[in-house]
């Protein structure tokens, strides 16, 4: 039997916490997700990231052609990277994958305040709306993406 981890809502924004501590959920872990190199899961991250991260690892599962048409693939290496910058975000972005073998990240406050950033195995590109003024940029590292993520959804 999978183990059983509590997932809480601490880890948001301070404008986005849920103040009613009998909203945890469960959320039961397959023996894929609770197995790394060193047999060792950081539940902490698991914690944080909640659906995100199984969502995210579910992607390694898709094959060539999964959404019907052409879908590529789900690398680890896109997987990891990704994961190197939800683990970082005070707030989860919705997460999607994209037929082209990457995942978007979603920040989607209102028309004239959202991001989309798409993360593949060799790139980042971010589409901003900020008071609706658009701009699209090329990130240089996970460490820029995680950095202007926060900076957006706080």
């Amino acid at each position: 039997m999978a183990p059983f981890l509590t997932i809480g809502m601490a880890f948001m924004c301070p404008s986005a916490i849920n103040r009613n501590p009998s909203h945890a959920q469960y959320v039961r872990l397959s023996k894929e997700q609770t197995a790394t190199k060193s047999s060792v899961v950081d539940y902490a991250v698991v914690n944080k990231l909640g659906d995100n991260f199984h969502k995210l690892y579910s992607y390694l599962d898709y094959k060539e052609g999964w959404n019907g048409y052409n879908g590529k693939k789900f690398s680890k290496k896109t997987i990891d990277r990704t994961l190197s910058i939800l683990k970082k975000l005070r707030l989860q972005p919705q997460i999607f994958p994209t037929g082209r073998g990457s995942v978007q990240l979603e920040y989607h406050f209102d028309d004239d305040n959202m991001v989309e950033m798409e993360v593949s195995s060799d790139g980042i590109t971010a589409y901003w709306v900020i008071r609706g003024d658009e701009s699209e940029e090329e990130i240089s590292n996970v460490f820029v993406a995680y950095k202007k993520l926060n900076e957006f959804a706080c």
